[in-house]
């Protein structure tokens, strides 16, 4: 079973905009924190340890669904401030991926298919929805779940469902 890793739109949307795609953005600076430098981070992957791939971390905690960064050369509130708003990427290669896990911004453009053939769509967008991720097929979204996704298949860029659970699961 594939399962995808790093799913946020904000990661999506610098993706499509990099012909390379070599970079992934693992979190967003929110604010300062405190008078030293350090900033609390939104965690745009499901993989946390990618932060410690990232150039120039001194020192990181998380709480409450949040990373707490303090970078090297950030050593003020007003220079924390200055980067607010800035993405933390890391390069592709440098994601730790267990085997079957993929980029869930790989599987934008993947064709979506009930398990008795029926065509529901492609992948617009992946969105997340609280604690989990969807699939954005513009007319429907689905759960990227293991209850529901039969199969991923990389080489023909085409996703199973088990249809007969999105008809009873799935009102988003």
């Amino acid at each position: 079973m594939t399962r995808s890793v790093i799913a946020r739109s904000e990661m999506t949307k610098q993706s499509q905009a990099d012909p390379q795609r070599n970079m992934v953005t693992i979190g967003r600076i929110l604010k300062p924190r405190g008078l030293s430098g350090e900033v609390k981070c939104q965690v745009l992957t499901n993989i946390t340890e990618a932060f410690s791939q990232a150039v120039n971390i001194e020192k990181i905690s998380y709480s409450g669904g949040f990373a707490f960064v303090k970078f090297k050369g950030v050593d003020s509130i007003e220079a924390a401030d200055a980067i607010r708003g800035k993405l933390i990427q890391i390069p592709r290669e440098s994601l730790p991926l267990n085997e079957g896990e993929v980029i869930a911004d790989d599987l934008i453009g993947f064709e979506v298919v009930g398990s008795n053939g029926k065509k529901l769509g492609t992948i617009r967008a992946i969105e997340s929805v609280g604690a989990s991720e969807v699939f954005d097929l513009g007319h429907i979204m689905i759960p990227n779940e293991d209850v529901f996704i039969l199969e991923t298949n990389m080489r023909t860029k085409q996703i199973t469902v088990d249809e007969t659970m999105l008809e009873e699961e799935t009102v988003l």
